[in-house]
């Protein structure tokens, strides 16, 4: 563990989020998921982001992952992000995978709109669960 006098940086141990935001972008995903989720431990999280693409790369994660909508959720945003998401802005699937012991949060968002690159990353954001997010 990395300290500075006040608090703690950084725990090899701490689990992360990996978020990939995606837009029309279904070979990539086949390619580099596999990737990603391999580099990924028990514990941590991938957060994908389709941004209202129009190919089947929701399909394919759905069905390769074998996502569940989820239908009852909260949604807090904290007022630092200065958006205005809500509920029916999305749908969230989500689902897990076993890997290294233990299993990995997979969750998947499917904006209804295109928002662009920095909205989708800031939802993906928001919905994370671990302290620390890498953008693929």
């Amino acid at each position: 563990i990395f300290k500075t006098s006040r608090k703690v940086i950084f725990s090899m141990k701490m689990a992360i989020s990996a978020v990939i935001p995606t837009f029309n972008a279904l070979e990539l995903l086949q390619k580099n998921i596999p990737v990603v989720i391999a580099a990924l431990r028990a514990h941590d999280e991938l957060v994908i982001v389709d941004d209202a693409g129009n190919d089947s790369s929701a399909e394919w994660l759905i069905n390769s992952y074998r996502l569940k909508k989820r239908f009852n959720f909260e949604l807090q945003i904290p007022k630092r992000y200065h958006t205005k998401f809500s509920l029916s802005d999305f749908d969230l699937f989500q689902g897990e995978l076993l890997h290294d012991g233990g299993a990995i949060s997979i969750s998947l968002v499917i904006l209804k709109s295109n928002r662009r690159f920095g909205a989708a990353v800031n939802i993906a954001a928001i919905l994370a669960k671990n302290p620390l997010l890498f953008l693929c």
